[in-house]
């Protein structure tokens, strides 16, 4: 296995392809649109597949039709847990947002109820968490099997975890949190710059999420091979 996670590659492998700015305008445009952000998805899928292998080279977009249902089959298998999150922080949020209607027609139930929601605030933010965690192995497992059963198992993610818990936090916190804030740069920096942001950002997340992916399937293989 390879002596570390090799971070600072995925901020800047991209430039090893000859062709990076066209595929970065390509995804830009599409993310543009809108409905493009699903292949754009399928395309970050492509680009852990490629990780997962060692490969440095950006995928094509020629196969659009492949990078639509990956992008699909991401969209569901990330909804499964990001939606309740969102249906959970809509109820808690919800009643902040309409303080001023429910003071002036109930009165007597409106500090009640914000003050529920104020009390489950902590709790959303630890199922936030939980959701940046279930990002890298999720979409590590669904590059590399193309089941979206087997990327929301909990027990596949475990494994994983378990065997590469240190890089799949570095994975979590530059691959999650990181390009998330990279994307909101460019968007403060010019309002289009986000568009080129957002498809980078896919970019590091994907070599990362793959990095951390193949390293922890070379650990549970060794362990294998130990045991038996």
């Amino acid at each position: 296995m390879d002596q570390k996670m090799d971070v600072g590659a995925a901020f800047s492998y991209i430039a090893k392809d000859e062709a990076w700015v066209k595929k970065l305008i390509i995804g830009s445009i599409l993310v543009f649109t809108g409905i493009g952000t699903i292949p754009a998805l399928g395309w970050m899928l492509a680009i852990v597949r490629k990780a997962i292998k060692d490969d440095f080279d950006l995928p094509e977009w020629s196969n659009f039709g492949t990078l639509v249902i990956d992008g699909l089959k991401y969209v569901i298998a990330f909804g499964v847990y990001y939606i309740p999150i969102v249906m959970i922080a809509m109820i808690v949020f919800l009643p902040m947002g309409l303080s001023d209607i429910l003071f002036e027609e109930a009165p007597e139930l409106a500090f009640p109820i914000l003050l529920i929601s104020l009390a489950f605030m902590p709790f959303v933010f630890v199922l936030s968490l939980i959701l940046m965690f279930v990002q890298p192995a999720l979409t590590a497992i669904l590059a590399d099997t193309g089941s979206i059963f087997e990327a929301i198992n909990p027990m596949n993610m475990y494994r994983l975890y378990k065997a590469n818990f240190g890089e799949y936090i570095v994975a979590m916190i530059l691959g999650g949190y990181g390009v998330t804030y990279l994307a909101s740069f460019g968007f403060y920096l010019f309002c289009v710059g986000m568009y080129p942001a957002q498809i980078y950002a896919y970019t590091v997340q994907g070599h990362l999420f793959g990095q951390a992916y193949r390293r922890a399937k070379a650990s549970l293989e060794l362990a294998e091979q130990t045991a038996a």
